[in-house]
């Protein structure tokens, strides 16, 4: 698959296959391709090369409508002057479902998606979390083939973005629908997504299972952007790789020479007696975890979460760390 808007290439030879039953999430930094992806799988754009693929038949010359596919946006998109019924019902009333299918199924996705009280409201009269749950109803009314969902949940503060992010999940998961969906945010395709695929200027860098994308990354990039790391030049010898003039843990068949220690904050222990000791930049209390920004004499900055209840250690002072897992590893 190929889109290019003028001399810019959106998607540039990108072939995806999204199972049945499955939820897949399109992960990467504004402007990578992710949702000119989307786009093109909704049918809202024309790639200029490739095909788009549904069951088994070429669908890329059919028009939107005609796909099957259920459309959330970022911004809503919801009808102003329709209540959240007729917002709900309006894809179900161009399909020609009479009046008794179409009021029971809006009844019972609203259900599905906890607005039930709110179907005589219009969108002004509803939140923003509300809005999003009337436009995620309005998209799996129809029972599409396939969801399509572009940054759903950018708009909302982050507590009501938690809380719908495992609702959109849960909602699939019951109804056993397909799903594909756009992100920036790396811990919410980490904690929704069987699969993550990660988009770099408009090529797929990486796909996996979230712990494989996060615990496995197969490139620099990945590692820097999926979730926090720090980068360590190491050198192997024997099976164990050395860096910061330690040897850390490594997992067996470790080839010898150089390589890069991608080393993340649950890879790091407190020990007093550790052997990576430095001064304190920061400790910020994150509710599950405190996080430890620890400077090196080498200048290098290690991030390490530990138990919440520890003692916090005030910035400049000294403190120790160990390894406490087998950090992953990048080939040079």
């Amino acid at each position: 698959m190929r889109k290019c808007f003028g001399a810019a290439i959106a998607v540039d030879d990108v072939s995806l296959a999204v199972r049945a039953g499955e939820f897949v999430a399109l992960l990467g930094a504004s402007g990578c391709g992710k949702t000119t992806l989307l786009r093109i799988a909704a049918g809202f754009t024309a790639p200029d090369s490739g095909r788009v693929v549904l069951d088994g038949r070429d669908a890329t010359a059919l028009p939107p409508g005609a796909r099957g596919m259920g459309f959330v946006f970022q911004s809503y998109a919801l009808f102003p002057t329709k209540t959240a019924a007729q917002n709900i019902g309006f894809p179900l009333r161009v399909a020609g479902r009479g009046q008794r299918e179409l009021t029971a199924r809006v009844a019972e996705v609203a259900e599905l998606c906890g607005i039930a009280g709110l179907l005589d409201r219009y969108p002004h009269e509803l939140s923003g979390g509300q809005q999003q749950r009337v436009a995620l109803a309005r998209a799996v009314a129809p029972a599409p083939r396939l969801l399509l969902l572009d940054e759903p949940l950018a708009a909302l503060d982050a507590r009501i973005r938690q809380r719908l992010r495992d609702e959109i999940r849960g909602l699939t998961d019951r109804l056993g629908m397909t799903a594909l969906y756009v992100t920036h945010d790396q811990e919410e395709a980490l904690a929704i997504a069987d699969r993550i695929v990660v988009m770099r200027d408009g090529r797929i860098e990486q796909q996996g299972a979230p712990e494989e994308v996060y615990l496995r990354p197969a490139s620099r990039f990945v590692a820097e952007f999926v979730g926090q790391a720090t980068l360590l030049e190491a050198e192997a010898a024997g099976g164990v790789p050395r860096a910061e003039g330690i040897a850390w843990p490594a997992e067996p068949g470790v080839p010898d020479g150089h390589c890069l220690l991608v080393v993340r904050p649950a890879d790091l222990a407190a020990d007093p007696a550790g052997p990576l000791r430095g001064e304190v930049e920061s400790a910020r209390f994150l509710g599950g975890a405190l996080r430890v920004v620890l400077r090196l004499p080498s200048g290098t900055r290690l991030v390490a979460d530990l138990p919440a209840r520890m003692p916090r250690p005030a910035p400049g002072s000294t403190f120790a760390l160990r390894p406490s897992a087998a950090p992953a590893r990048l080939p040079r």
